[in-house]
């Protein structure tokens, strides 16, 4: 399936908006401005939500939780924190089965490699 120019540059458009809202709301946290800061993590949040990005929304669910602990509010940070660890789980489990099945391929290449050197070797 292949993207029109248009829709990639929407994308593309779509996903500076999210990376903008993240750290100005990280700005307005440092600053003590813990209600604007949550606004844009929750904008940042639904940015990668409507682009389907995990990876994006365990960030925001990451700064969401930290605003809220920076705001005393313990409960609901726990609550975002959670989310951004389940998120954070799969996407390991997901990374660590890409490793292992490209980390077997190129064993056996090693392999392969060592058995055609050892023929080679043989042979002369």
């Amino acid at each position: 399936m292949f993207l029109s120019r248009t829709k990639i540059k929407s994308v593309l458009a779509q996903v500076a908006e999210g990376r903008a809202c993240s750290n100005l709301g990280i700005l307005y946290q440092l600053l003590g401005e813990f209600d604007a800061a949550l606004k844009l993590h929750k904008v940042h949040l639904q940015i990668a939500k409507d682009l389907g990005d995990r990876a994006s929304q365990g960030r925001a669910y990451g700064n969401i939780g930290n605003a809220y602990s920076s705001m005393q509010q313990y409960d609901l940070a726990i609550r975002f924190h959670k989310q951004e660890l389940a998120i954070s789980k799969v996407r390991l489990a997901n990374l660590t089965h890409f490793v292992n099945t490209k980390s077997r391929r190129k064993i056996h290449m090693c392999h392969a490699r060592v058995s055609l050197v050892k023929s080679l070797v043989v042979s002369i």
